[in-house]
């Protein structure tokens, strides 16, 4: 497994991102220590340096852990209850020593949206582009659906939050391989361009409902990938 990482300007533009491996298979607790400090050393570092906050998870392990069963049974075994909560704990720790603030996230839909948003656009795996989505929502930013989304989920009520509509996707897209949603997508999208500009929909994303929030000129996601 790995931690993932993604930083970005005040616009939410992607400007580095990076990953972590770490191996935590059979470790005992003071090397799974050991290995999440050298990881987290180098995130701190790179939050130093861009004068920037660190953006994590809120800490819910059995979420966490379901959302890496789906992805992967052998990344749910790896990533004990203990690994995580000890990871979020070294973040605070660290970065309380270090002057960089910390910010937790609702990480709702993260995973979806970046893999919608944001994987093709910037070339990003799964974890780096998760991280991205943590990193823009500590900004509120707009986390509206793309176009070839609401043509799925039409119509669109704009009074309703936007992760609304990003359930119904994960509802649309459930058990459904990578590859297979992009080629969809491409389906989708030659539909839209052939009926001319009147199908394009605006969703706001209600940025104030989202908690945990603290305004900045950029920030720093990380999640475990």
């Amino acid at each position: 497994m790995s931690i993932a990482w993604a930083y970005c300007d005040s616009e939410g533009n992607l400007q580095d991102r990076g990953q972590i491996a770490i191996n935590l298979e059979n470790k005992s607790s003071g090397q799974t220590a050991h290995i999440l400090s050298l990881a987290l050393a180098q995130i701190l570092e790179k939050a130093t340096t861009e004068e920037c906050p660190v953006v994590i998870e809120k800490l819910d392990f059995s979420s966490k852990k379901a959302r890496l069963r789906e992805h992967s049974k052998r990344y749910a075994r790896m990533l004990s209850g203990f690994a995580y909560s000890k990871f979020v704990e070294l973040v605070r720790s660290s970065a309380q020593l270090a002057a960089i603030q910390v910010i937790e996230v609702n990480p709702a839909y993260s995973s979806l949206i970046g893999m919608v948003k944001f994987m093709s656009l910037y070339g990003l795996n799964s974890g780096t582009a998760a991280s991205l989505v943590l990193a823009r929502r500590s900004l509120r930013l707009s986390e509206r659906l793309p176009r070839v989304c609401n043509a799925l989920v039409s119509p669109v009520d704009e009074t309703k939050h936007v992760w609304t509509y990003w359930a119904r996707i994960s509802k649309l897209l459930k058990g459904c391989y990578r590859h297979s949603y992009f080629e969809m997508k491409v389906r989708v999208g030659v539909k839209l361009d052939n009926q001319g500009s009147s199908q394009k929909r605006k969703l706001s994303s209600k940025e104030n409902s989202i908690p945990e929030i603290l305004s900045s000129t950029s920030a720093l996601g990380a999640t475990s990938a």
